[in-house]
């Protein structure tokens, strides 16, 4: 934005990415390359796995090896935030 809206950036109090990481959520459920570095840029706390259930496209029943491998290599407590804690935040639900 700084490079095509150099106005409007300078009305603003935050990046475009930062209110991205703040405000928005991105799912995914067949994506297994570009889990990591998706984390890696908005953060673990705008990303939330889904299973598309119950269409016909959806992993079920199939098994978790492949997500497995794609949350490789992502900390523990991020993988907690997009598995389910940031659902649970989003929608207000008691986990």
């Amino acid at each position: 934005m700084a490079e095509t809206a150099p106005n409007e950036l300078a009305e603003r109090s935050m990046l475009p990415s930062e209110y991205f990481r703040r405000q928005f959520y991105g799912c995914f459920w067949f994506e297994r390359s570009t889990v990591k570095p998706t984390v890696g840029y908005v953060g673990a706390q705008s990303l939330m796995f889904e299973t598309d259930f119950p269409h016909p496209t959806c992993l079920y029943p199939s098994d978790d090896h492949d997500l497995a491998r794609a949350l490789e290599g992502i900390p523990l407590g991020d993988v907690e935030r997009i598995m389910s804690l940031n659902a649970a935040e989003l929608y207000r639900i008691d986990i």
